[in-house]
Parts: C-alpha cells; structure tokens; sequence
C-alpha cells in the first residue's frame, strides 16, 4: 500500500488552493508521483493499492494515474476538472454525506455508483465528517476492486 496523507501545514494549504484552480504541478504532486513510482518499480507486484485522504487522495490518483493500479481515497479533494472526468474502474471513493470538500463527487455524471461509497453522516460537524474516521462507520465492508 502507498499512502497519501492529507493537507498538514501551511505548504499544504497553499497546495489545496492552487488545487483548486486545478495546478497539479507543485511540489506535493512530483514528490508523491516519485514516492509512488519508487514504491511499486520496489515491489514489482500487481498487489499494490495506492490510498490517500482528502488532498492525499487527489495526489494519490494523479500519482497512480500512469499506473492504473487500485486507488481507493477517502473524503477526496473534487475541484472542477473532476466534474467532467469520468471516474476510472480502478478508482473507489469513500464519502461521507456530509463532506464538504469530497460533495462536488457526487455532481459529476461519470462517477462510478458502484466505485462509490457514501456513509451516512452521523453529525453536522463538517471537521469530523471530513476526517478519516468516518471510515469506522463502514464496520467489516470490503471495499475496493
């Protein structure tokens, strides 16, 4: 597994608002593109599933996007191109209903529902419903492809 944390400092900020003019060619983009190009040229293997929350997971699929491995991201950061992109076979997303910033997800036309995975918001408290805990409330579900 290659992992793609979310935004954490001031740097990232500054990524998730050049992120939301659609510039994926920051810093945070290379290096995770490296990071996971190194990981699986490593592990040569087909077992490989790259994951990301929230501005990890843009660059978890942007970094696996070349690979076309699994990619399954959490709460994903949706900005405009992600309105008219069709959702790839090999991407899983998982919402909350209440997420603010993965809610533009379920406006684009070409989402996958069966890729797609909506847990039900159990507070109005956006911070909670964005963080990866909402994960919790999927008990023993699979998911992914």
């Amino acid at each position: 597994m290659v992992n793609h944390r979310g935004t954490q400092g001031l740097k990232d900020i500054i990524t998730d608002i050049r992120l939301m003019f659609g510039d994926k060619s920051n810093e945070r983009f290379q290096h995770g593109k490296m990071i996971t190009d190194k990981a699986l040229k490593k592990y040569d293997t087909d077992n490989v599933t790259v994951t990301g929350h929230s501005l990890g997971a843009a660059v978890a699929k942007e970094a696996n996007k070349e690979h076309g491995k699994e990619t399954i991201v959490v709460n994903p950061a949706v900005v405009q191109i992600d309105l008219i992109t069709k959702q790839r076979k090999n991407d899983t997303v998982i919402r909350s209903t209440l997420d603010p910033i993965s809610m533009l997800h379920n406006l684009n036309p070409w989402k996958s529902k069966k890729s797609t995975i909506d847990i039900r918001a159990k507070l109005i408290n956006l911070l909670t419903e964005h963080s990866s805990a909402v994960l919790d409330r999927l008990g023993d579900r699979d998911v992914g492809i």
